[in-house]
């Protein structure tokens, strides 16, 4: 069927039977998304951040262990980047996924004005590329290259997606605290 028709012709496979047609429209209308972005010289798309982004649109997706299986990744890692990119779109899926050289004196500026929240309780932050990390209360901060703070707090051993983004380094704090006071019981 495929051989027959040009445009079908690069398919390696048809989808099975009964593939609902809305799993169809939302790949092709992501499909569309990322060819508009290639055209326009953005980053080429990471088909595992491709993946995620379609995993994402369903509540209740069949089959993670198969699918994190194909991408190579584990479940924990699957559901950690889908938790991403559900509070904070493809700029939290990336801030997920990459570490990338933040602005010195932005990162010192938010150090200086969670210091000025917390006070003297805790000590400062340990700074990798574009995180803050305060061990003392389980949360970190990531800069998004979008400028937007990403809270995250730890649970189990990893720093998982703990609010939507915010505008500054305190809202995300705050949202980070209360995520992890949430967590912890």
């Amino acid at each position: 069927m495929t051989a027959d028709n040009p445009l079908l012709g690069a398919l390696v496979e048809l989808p099975p039977p009964g593939v609902p047609p809305e799993l169809i429209a939302s790949i092709v209308a992501s499909a569309s998304d990322r060819a508009r972005r290639v055209l326009n010289r953005h980053r080429p798309d990471d088909p595992l951040a491709s993946l995620v982004e379609l995993f994402s649109q369903y509540d209740e997706p069949a089959r993670p262990a198969e699918i994190a299986a194909r991408a190579g990744v584990s479940v924990a890692t699957l559901s950690r980047l889908r938790i991403a990119y559900r509070l904070g779109g493809r700029a939290g899926l990336d801030n997920a996924m990459h570490l990338h050289n933040a602005d010195t004196a932005e990162i010192d500026a938010a150090a200086r004005a969670i210091e000025s929240v917390i006070g003297a309780r805790a000590s400062r932050p340990e700074v990798d590329h574009n995180t803050l990390t305060y061990e003392l209360f389980g949360v970190q901060l990531r800069l998004g290259r979008d400028d937007h703070w990403y809270p995250y707090t730890r649970s189990s051993g990893t720093w998982m997606p703990a609010a939507h983004p915010a505008a500054t380094p305190s809202e995300a704090f705050a949202s980070a605290t209360e995520a992890a006071a949430r967590r912890r019981g």
